[in-house]
């Protein structure tokens, strides 16, 4: 289903009827121009919060759309950015100066395949300095990325106060596989227990030192009934245990939020991954 379109223009028009509005929501919309924006059509609006879900759109009007109406907190999830004429990258710094909070959960270019993923463009152009809360959804066995994430909190984490990640879901580890003895490794190099080694090791109190509260989504899955398979959800699982061991001493929450599979019910939670964690580890 093609998703409606709507004029950044008229979007704009729109907000200005609103003065005490202070949060944006964009489901399912494709934000198109031509556009002529002149000073007098964009409001100011304090502490703006802004979330795209599922937006398409082109790089030259999300930039508009962002330096004009300089968003505090911004939340791009699952969106398409065309690439402007003779644009080697979708976004510019100027676009994100205004940014304190910023979630992440998938943004490709029109031109690529959608498993692309391009939100380093857009890590690349935020400032160091300003960020302060920070949430990113991505596949952790896409190691690439996470050597992004990475360098992405060595650079600019250091003034980073609430860190949210989301790794994705696991997936049935076949018993011929070389990650098998990892899954029954309940020690692992670190303690922690088995992790495929491409997995990058984060240590926050480094990377973030500023850090005070910590939220992870993660997957559940069931354990098969033939025992010569599991889940390589039990990975996602230690990797938090690793994380947030390597947090700093100012933290001062921790949230763990899951997703059940389909065929895991909570009456049944004695039958999945979330079992086979070493909860002894959390302490």
């Amino acid at each position: 289903m093609e998703a409606p379109s709507m004029n950044i223009e008229d979007l704009f028009k729109a907000v200005q009827l609103l003065p005490a509005i202070r949060c944006l929501k964009f489901y399912h919309v494709a934000i198109t121009g031509p556009f002529k924006i002149t000073e007098d059509l964009v409001p100011v609006i304090p502490k703006l919060k802004i979330v795209f879900s599922s937006l398409k759109t082109g790089s030259d009007i999300l930039d508009a759309l962002l330096r004009r109406l300089s968003p505090s907190e911004l939340h791009l999830q699952h969106a398409a950015i065309g690439l402007s004429d003779g644009s080697s990258s979708s976004f510019r710094p100027e676009a994100f100066k205004s940014v304190r909070s910023l979630h992440i959960g998938g943004v490709y270019t029109n031109e690529a395949s959608q498993t692309e993923w391009t939100s380093p463009d857009m890590l690349s152009m935020c400032p160091a300095d300003t960020l302060t809360t920070f949430g990113l959804g991505y596949d952790i066995d896409e190691h690439q990325l996470g050597e992004e994430l990475r360098q992405f909190l060595a650079k600019k984490g250091r003034h980073i106060e609430c860190l949210k990640i989301d790794y994705g879901h696991g997936a049935q580890v076949e018993p011929e596989a070389e990650a098998m003895h990892l899954v029954v490794d309940d020690v692992g190099r670190d303690g922690f227990g088995g992790m495929p080694p491409k997995w990058l090791t984060v240590k926050l109190s480094t990377t973030c030192p500023s850090l005070k509260h910590l939220s992870l989504f993660l997957f559940v899955d069931a354990e098969p009934l033939d025992k010569s398979k599991q889940s390589s959800a039990i990975f996602l699982w230690r990797y938090a245990l690793r994380l947030i061991a390597s947090a700093p001493k100012a933290l001062v929450s921790v949230t763990v939020l899951y997703e059940l599979a389909r065929d895991v019910s909570y009456e049944d939670l004695d039958m999945s991954t979330i079992c086979v964690v070493n909860w002894k580890q959390w302490d």
